[in-house]
């Protein structure tokens, strides 16, 4: 069953995304990301989008089409894919 739920970050109520059969999950200092069945789903602030500049909305991991596990620091976020590690953000 899929979940969403509500959870905070930086001080602001953030909405969690609509995960399908969650696993795993990793907070850094105001991200969140979580492994699902459809890859690896990030949200909330922080410089952790691929390309992006900005300190808000909705983070966007890569595609990864076999996470296994995901771990989050300040303003990065690994996950280990296909027997490789990926890494995203600063």
């Amino acid at each position: 069953m899929p979940l969403a739920t509500t959870a905070c970050n930086a001080g602001a109520p953030s909405t969690v995304p609509r995960l399908d059969h969650p696993v795993a999950v990793a907070a850094g200092q105001a991200h969140t990301c979580a492994i699902d069945n459809t890859g690896v789903v990030c949200w909330g602030a922080g410089k952790i989008n691929i390309g992006e500049s900005r300190n808000e909305g909705q983070s966007i991991a890569p595609t990864l089409n076999n996470p296994t596990a995901i771990s989050a620091g300040t303003a990065h976020t690994c996950a280990i894919n296909n027997n490789a590690v990926v890494c995203w953000g600063d």
